[in-house]
């Protein structure tokens, strides 16, 4: 989790898009990806979403 959001802090432009501002950043050799935005000085985390999951449930959308 630490190296994900050091990659993310270094450089949160770095994922790509996922649902209007929100990036999506795969964690290593695990089954989840971090949901985020970055904001002119502050990063939102909105969730650790595992992978198997219904992809509508991301951002709360069914």
């Amino acid at each position: 989790m630490q190296r994900c959001l050091g990659a993310i802090l270094l450089n949160p432009e770095r994922f790509p898009k996922v649902y209007r501002s929100f990036r999506q950043a795969p964690l290593h050799r695990f089954p989840y990806v971090v949901i985020y935005r970055s904001l002119s000085s502050e990063l939102v985390i909105l969730r650790v979403f595992h992978t198997k999951q219904d992809p509508r449930k991301k951002f709360g959308r069914k």
